[in-house]
């Protein structure tokens, strides 16, 4: 289709509006000049998000855009409507990819958001599927928004010399790094494989191994005699003959707290002793549980 003055096919383009629609605007500093243009069209009792609705609305009903363009517009004015304090809302929040993201995304609209909307009764509880979804759906947000599909720690863990607070062979030593080949990540870590290979001192092997890999070692001196003793001091207090509030749920835990700081980005607001504060919480979270409940040790009060 032949391309002539003042418009498309020798449609004329509407006034003001479109008037430099007939070029192509190659920067930032045109565009500035070309909004003298539009003084006419814009309304002084209007907000500039109400403005800028009503010419995107314009451009959208002359039916000259493309529909891609026109797309483009509809989703910039449903943006504008949403107001300035959802502005910020990530657009996986708006616009979930699965069930379980549209669950928690309105679960999460309706208790931080101010979009909550009227009438909808608030959830008195989260289930444990729910909370889980919600941290995996929150870091696919933010992996999403930062361009990353995985954040590390302070160094990388292919490139760093492993050290142990133990003594081993050269061969099981290997087998401990191929372990923690993965640590990075949430779904290939197997921490199973590491209580194998470390001889069920999985907890000792993290603990030291996340601690240096964040540099907390080095930012808060810490003697190297001294965490030894500490991580085999916290390992021991939890029992072998637990089933499950053992060395290797602590491990576990700890794992999936450094996964929260580094792929998750919450390492990215948090200062130095408040990651070493979280890395040690999880490690000692189950500290000394004999396998019993709360209510077990109120009924048979032990």
């Amino acid at each position: 289709m032949e391309a002539k003055k003042g418009g498309i096919a020798g449609v004329p383009l509407p006034p003001k509006m479109f008037a430099a629609s007939s070029r192509n605007v190659h920067s930032w500093e045109e565009a500035d000049i070309d909004m003298v243009m539009l003084e006419d069209e814009l309304d002084d009792d209007l907000s500039a998000a109400e403005n800028a609705i009503k010419l995107l609305k314009g451009m959208v009903e002359s039916g000259r855009l493309c529909q891609h363009d026109a797309a483009s517009c509809r989703y910039a004015i449903n943006s504008f409507k949403l107001g300035e304090g959802m502005q910020h809302i990530p657009h996986g929040l708006l616009v979930p990819k699965s069930q379980d993201d549209a669950e928690v995304s309105e679960l999460i609209r309706q208790e931080y958001t101010p979009m909550s909307r009227a009438g909808v009764a608030r959830r008195d509880h989260l289930t444990l599927k729910s909370a889980v979804n919600g941290i995996i759906f929150a870091m696919r947000l933010t992996n999403s928004a930062t361009g990353n599909t995985r954040r590390r720690g302070s160094t990388d863990s292919n490139a760093e010399l492993l050290t142990l607070p133990f003594t081993t062979t050269n061969a099981r030593l290997k087998e401990i790094s191929r372990a923690l080949f993965t640590v990075d990540d949430w779904t290939s870590f197997d921490i199973f494989r590491l209580q194998e290979v470390s001889e069920d001192r999985c907890l000792q092997v993290l603990a030291w191994h996340l601690l240096h890999k964040w540099d907390l070692v080095r930012i808060f001196a810490m003697e190297d005699e001294v965490l030894k003793n500490f991580v085999e001091f916290v390992a021991e207090g939890y029992s072998r003959d637990n089933p499950y509030h053992n060395r290797t749920h602590a491990a576990d835990v700890l794992q999936s707290a450094h996964y929260m700081l580094s792929s998750g980005g919450l390492g990215e607001y948090l200062s130095d002793v408040e990651k070493l504060s979280f890395l040690v919480a999880a490690m000692v979270h189950d500290f000394g549980h004999d396998g019993l409940s709360n209510n077990f040790h109120k009924n048979a009060m032990t």
